[in-house]
């Protein structure tokens, strides 16, 4: 689990976890997903037999965090880090509508063997997920135009000084 503080108070601003695959310990998106597609069981176990995977998720943010440039973009680059950092191969993001686009932009494809290409309804039958993978963590290097960072590959974190990550 990733948890950032606020220094002034230590008060949890924001939050995500990584969860490894182990097979008495299934993916929390094995359960979600496997109502729509048995073939998630498989999908999974061929990632944690051909050398280990994960799961991004839970990822969340205080509204007291909103506009500083913290929130789930800088988290979620945070924790491609410490996946690499664990040694986990690859990662898998179940996403939202709202959040596929920038999980696909940190190096992520939709895994379209899941579902309807990759997409399915859940958690109800209006809303869509995405099933999204991230086959080389190690290796993983990307673009961020928008912000102003050119390129970032997994061997540094910038952290903002009013705020801790533990």
């Amino acid at each position: 689990m990733v948890t950032v503080h606020e220094d002034s108070t230590g008060k949890v601003v924001s939050g995500l976890r990584i969860h490894i695959a182990h097979e008495d310990f299934p993916l929390p998106m094995e359960g979600a997903i496997a109502p729509v597609d048995s073939k998630i069981f498989e999908l999974v176990k061929g990632y944690r037999i051909n050398g280990g995977t994960g799961e991004i998720g839970g990822l969340w943010n205080s509204r007291l965090i909103s506009g500083y440039g913290i929130g789930a973009i800088f988290l979620s680059r945070t924790s491609l880090v410490i996946a690499e950092q664990l040694n986990v191969p690859s990662l898998f993001a179940l996403c939202a509508e709202y959040t596929l686009k920038p999980t696909l932009q940190k190096g992520f494809e939709i895994e379209e063997n899941i579902g309807n290409k990759g997409t399915f309804f859940y958690p109800k039958l209006d809303l869509v997920a995405t099933l999204a993978v991230l086959k080389d963590v190690k290796n993983l290097q990307w673009r961020f135009l928008s912000n102003g960072i050119l390129s970032w590959n997994c061997e540094k974190i910038l952290i903002v000084p009013e705020w801790k990550i533990r």
